[in-house]
């Protein structure tokens, strides 16, 4: 834009850059009365990766692009001085020996100095030929902060300060005309982040799908006291270094961390993780090409460009120049050694494909996708080598501590505001980014949303749902019976960036007792069982027997079915090595809860001082009775079961209201339905009358205390 000598385009600029995680951001605000059409914007550069984060301020629109020769490091917003505004990390300010210091002045309230250059290689964006690339007379003045003084709109640990830079452009013709003159002021700027909490690198809003998110939940033994609490930002910072330095992963790619207290001892840590950006920005695409028989067609499916890219970048056989994505093709996706098409003859396939060539813009490692990164705090944790110190002092003592991670979990899909505690409850993350094949999906639902996939799943009839794919590129949903492996076998998935599959938990269902075996004969075997909820689901779902719990060992991958249940049996748990466990049935899961309601007049048991899990074991417990649900109530007195024979939506029952309590109706009878057990239980013989049920209060009540008391010594010792 060719202007008059009094066109002055003015900036506001807030920059921010951190030395330790090697990240740099600009906020570009123009002044209202500018002349120059731009956004507020907000942008991030992050050296690590050498990829540009552009974060529109008001819409939230992002653009990630990666930072070529041209403009690594350099400012975006300004295309006049964008090459002289950076150099390096290293650098931040770049001032060759054509500047020259020209004295001290004073800028918005601050004595600056400032240094100055007449320039011939600053480029001219407004001309098409390369012949006319730079201005023939430009001048660039720097004014670097001379003296501290109080200013609420400066934050800064560093001397060398930037507080304003100018450039004068004048008409090539004729070198005494001004055509043009831009001014940024530098608003806030800090050298360094490290006692500052808010993460001025945020760049979630270029990840939104939930795909691309994860939540690790980070289990640490310690407590969190008063005097740390004062470290706690240092707390955070040493987590995300470790897991940064130990993965290669860039700092940007972790957002926020949160710290909770659980219970006395433990301490949770959750860690927001961004997937990397998109591999294949390190590619260029050029004319389409069909690959040849010199070029490797890779076994697995692929259905997206961004994993052939990484799949590129990872290759090891032979240095991986260029990639072809034909669609279509099944195994869609093949890797060459050679930039261009390679010398061999074409692959016989009806379409050209797309071609994409490896670009010389970043020599830094790969970034790992999460789910690697999980792999590595899992093993850091089983060798006890997450740890975080911390040093504080509380009055006039110095303390020291240290927390020991004990364990990771996933907090599966966060960003999802719909069903979420159903989703965490009963379904797990069995693989992202991909989707089972389509000789899995019994079902396949265009166009609905991520939350309507999964209630189709929980409520499907025709066939039991056990997994299913959600695509968030497309909004696809695809329901399957089909019970997958922990991890999923890679035979079985099509791999896609977008897409996730969620598998039903059938461990929701069992107590785990960790390092114990049941003594007692099984009924069953099965091995090469892939993890312990296969075994789970081979025990819910079997059918020649009543099957109450199993046990399941990582190391031999055997699965052991009983048709028994370790309370009624306690002491027949042992001990063993850490690589088995126990899991016993737990018969709540055949409930359903009514909160704070009771059936009236339909109580023919009652027990006292026993937990809810156990209140339904004795509902269960002895068909003869013919229990079909129970009323739970927790006063300030006692803890009571109530057992009944009537069902909650038996005719003629009245159902009342009671703060204290909740109603548990019965909905699975050991197979049966709910009007055969009934007709075959009704004439039960064990119904006690009023004047029976005190001395069955105590005797149960023994029973009981002595059974739970038993299970909880076991589970806690083993878990210990």
């Amino acid at each position: 834009m060719i202007g008059r000598e009094d066109d002055v385009l003015v900036y506001k600029q807030w920059l921010y850059y951190d030395e330790p995680s090697k990240c740099l951001r600009i906020d570009i605000n123009p002044d209202s009365d500018s002349q120059e059409r731009q956004k507020p914007t907000k942008v991030v550069h992050d050296y690590v990766t050498g990829i540009s984060y552009s974060i529109d301020k008001g819409t939230g629109a992002c653009e990630v692009k990666v930072l070529d020769a041209d403009d690594f490091g350099n400012m975006i917003g300004s295309g006049i001085i964008s090459d002289v505004i950076m150099a390096s990390p290293g650098n931040l300010f770049h001032l060759d020996d054509k500047y020259i210091y020209t004295g001290l002045k004073e800028e918005r309230g601050l004595l600056t100095e400032r240094w100055s250059s007449t320039r011939d290689d600053i480029r001219n964006p407004f001309q098409e030929t390369r012949k006319q690339k730079f201005f023939k007379k430009a001048v660039v003045d720097y004014q670097f902060l001379q003296k501290k003084v109080d200013d609420p709109d400066l934050i800064t640990s560093d001397d060398s300060v930037p507080v304003r830079v100018d450039i004068t452009v004048y008409d090539d013709d004729n070198p005494n005309i001004i055509i043009l003159r831009q001014k940024v002021n530098f608003m806030k700027f800090s050298s360094t982040l490290e006692d500052i909490e808010k993460n001025h690198f945020d760049v979630r809003e270029c990840f939104t799908l939930p795909s691309q998110r994860t939540y690790f939940k980070i289990v640490f033994m310690g407590t969190l006291s008063a005097g740390i609490m004062k470290k706690e930002q240092l707390f955070k910072d040493k987590i995300l270094y470790k897991i940064a330095e130990g993965t290669g992963s860039s700092l940007i790619r972790f957002p926020e961390i949160q710290l909770n207290k659980d219970d006395e001892n433990i301490v949770t840590a959750i860690v927001m993780v961004l997937e990397p950006a998109p591999y294949h920005l390190q590619f260029k695409n050029t004319n389409d090409l069909k690959p040849t028989h010199d070029d490797e067609q890779l076994s697995s499916v692929v259905d997206d460009v961004d994993i052939c890219a990484r799949m590129c970048l990872e290759y090891t056989h032979f240095q991986c120049k260029s990639f072809y994505e034909c669609t279509g093709q099944g195994r869609n996706c093949f890797l060459s050694n050679y930039g261009n098409q390679s010398p061999g003859s074409p692959i016989q396939i009806d379409k050209a494909c797309k071609h994409y060539k490896k670009a010389l813009v970043n020599k830094e490692p790969l970034q790992q996708p999460n789910v690697l990164i999980k792999d590595w705090i899992e093993g850091e944790i089983n060798e006890e080598n997450f740890n975080i110190s911390l040093k504080w002092n509380y009055g006039n003592e110095s303390y020291k501590q240290t927390f020991m991670a004990v364990g990771v979990t996933e907090e599966l899909l966060g960003d999802d505001p719909v069903f979420v505690d159903l989703l965490r409850d009963d379904y797990s993350l069995a693989w992202n980014g991909g989707m089972l094949k389509g000789v899995h999906n019994e079902l396949n639902l265009p166009k609905i949303s991520y939350a309507a996939c999964l209630l189709s799943c929980s409520k499907q009839k025709s066939f039991e749902c056990e997994t299913f794919s959600y695509c968030y590129g497309d909004n696809s949903c695809h329901l399957s019976s089909y019970v997958v492996d922990n991890p999923v076998g890679e035979a079985d998935v099509i791999l896609k960036q977008n897409c996730v599959i969620i598998s039903k938990s059938h461990l929701n269902d069992y107590q785990v007792y960790d390092g114990a075996i049941f003594m007692e004969d099984s009924k069953a075997k099965i091995t090469a069982t892939s993890d312990a909820n296969k075994c789970a689901y081979y025990c819910t779902h079997r059918e020649d027997f009543k099957c109450r719990s199993f046990d399941y060992c990582t190391d031999t991958m055997d699965c052991w079915l009983f048709d028994k249940h370790s309370l009624d049996f306690s002491d027949s748990l042992k001990n063993t090595t850490k690589s088995c466990s126990h899991f016993s049935r737990n018969e709540l899961s055949d409930f359903e809860k009514h909160p704070n309601q009771v059936l009236k007049g339909s109580r023919d048991r009652y027990i006292n001082d026993i937990s809810v899990e156990r209140c339904a074991h004795e509902c269960v417990k002895d068909p003869e009775f013919g229990c079909k649900g129970f009323d739970f109530c927790n006063n300030l007195e006692s803890v009571t079961c109530f057992l009944t024979q009537d069902h909650y939506s038996d005719d003629g029952v009245v159902i009342g209201n009671d703060p204290a309590c909740d109603h548990y109706s019965r909905e699975y009878y050991e197979g049966e339905d709910r009007d055969h057990f009934i007709n075959h239980h009704k004439d039960s013989k064990y119904i006690y009358g009023p004047g029976d049920m005190a001395g069955l209060g105590i005797s149960m009540l023994v029973l009981s205390i002595a059974g739970t008391f038993a299970g909880v010594y076991l589970y806690n010792t083993y878990k210990k």
